[in-house]
């Protein structure tokens, strides 16, 4: 049985800046993160010993999981979203703006009959999100 589920991303190279847009935007703790050339073994691929070869962050008590992936294994990211529940009208303003700025918006910010406020947006760094702020409850 499993006792483990976390997202788990895959990016161009560009790994580090999604960290530290999460770290900024969404006030993601870093658990853990190594590169390419601090991997054991010392296998790094040409140019890309400063890629991430692996990232464990926290948003809230949940966990992301994320890396660089060399072209190989690069996939166009579909048939899911990501989705975070913020506790105000402010914070899910505040991260909405973030998100679409380079980025694109699927659903813009507006109340919904389900929520207080709810947008879809594909981040900068090709991750579909969907932010929700609930109707006078806190998020779960």
């Amino acid at each position: 049985m499993a006792n483990d589920l976390a997202p788990y991303i895959h990016f161009d190279g560009n790994c580090r800046e999604a960290i530290d847009f999460y770290v900024e935007t969404l006030g993601a703790r870093v658990i853990d993160s190594m590169t390419y050339g601090d991997a054991p073994g010392g296998q790094a691929p040409e140019g890309e010993c400063d890629w991430i070869i692996y990232a464990s962050l926290l948003i809230g008590d949940r966990p992301l999981m994320m890396s660089d992936a060399p072209g190989q294994f690069q996939e166009r990211r579909q048939g899911f979203n990501i989705s975070i529940g913020l506790e105000s009208v402010e914070e899910i303003e505040r991260v909405y703006a973030a998100f679409r700025d380079g980025g694109v918006v699927r659903m813009e910010l507006q109340e919904t009959f389900f929520a207080k406020r709810f947008a879809m947006v594909t981040d900068r760094f090709g991750t579909p999100w969907m932010l929700t702020c609930n109707m006078g409850q806190t998020p779960t």
